[in-house]
């Protein structure tokens, strides 16, 4: 459903659309609801949704050249300090160069999960800049829990999470929102940043998992977005082969 308009023509329209779900069901598509197949599921799903990154050159330049890059970005003198430890310096920079350069895309995921339908979900990420970047996108709709949200104010968002219907979201930073709670009967978790350890990332999982949890048994699903072709997918596999030594 094409329009011309002013500035060329916009493509965020559709015609024939039940047409298309037709062709769709009969040659491609097989959908299964969670409640039709609950007693195929596990209690708990781990999913890994690859995503694209707005700004892969920059990206490949901090990889391969990572102390020039630095200098150009931040300057001689943290260029010089990173040479001290280039190999781990530049591990933290790649982490958070892939979590930036993902958003966009991080932002297409959510906002289509909560367009498709009403549950809550329970969003994870590490740095305060990338939880700065949820925060503004989805204001209206989701409360943060980060470290310097502590005592009764982190109670506070907690309880406005779970009985709000509007706050769609909660926020979490891994290290302060991925203990010591519970979201019980909240199905969605995604995980848009991760740690070195599979110890954290499954106490952030089981917030909304565990004995007795979820609406009518449906199953947790933890969604892992990670930037395709950067560390994260590297960092997740090193998760993965620490996960199942433990």
């Amino acid at each position: 459903g094409p329009r011309l308009t002013p500035w060329g023509f916009k493509f965020d329209g559709a015609t024939r659309i039940p047409q298309l779900n037709r062709r769709l069901r009969r040659y491609l598509m097989i959908r299964r609801r969670k409640i039709d197949v609950l007693d195929d599921l596990p209690d708990k799903i781990r999913q890994v949704v690859p995503l694209s990154i707005q700004d892969r050159k920059t990206y490949l330049e901090a990889q391969h050249n990572f102390v020039r890059w630095l200098r150009d970005t931040q300057g001689d003198a943290k260029a010089r300090r990173a040479a001290r430890a280039h190999r781990l310096v530049q591990m933290g920079y790649l982490k958070r160069l892939a979590a930036t350069s993902k958003m966009q895309a991080v932002f297409e995921w959510l906002d289509l999960a909560l367009a498709a339908s009403s549950e809550k979900r329970v969003v994870f990420a590490v740095h305060k800049t990338i939880l700065g970047q949820l925060q503004s996108r989805y204001a209206k709709h989701c409360v943060v829990v980060d470290g310097s949200v502590t005592g009764r104010a982190r109670q506070r968002a907690f309880d406005q999470f779970l009985r709000t219907k509007k706050t769609r979201l909660l926020i979490g930073q891994v290290d302060a929102a991925g203990a010591g709670w519970s979201a019980k009967g909240v199905p969605w978790v995604d995980i848009v940043e991760f740690g070195w350890t599979p110890g954290g990332m499954t106490q952030a999982e089981d917030r909304a998992w565990g004995i007795g949890r979820g609406i009518d048994g449906v199953p947790t699903t933890v969604s892992y977005l990670v930037a395709h072709g950067t560390i994260e997918e590297k960092l997740l596999k090193i998760l993965q082969s620490k996960q199942r030594v433990l």
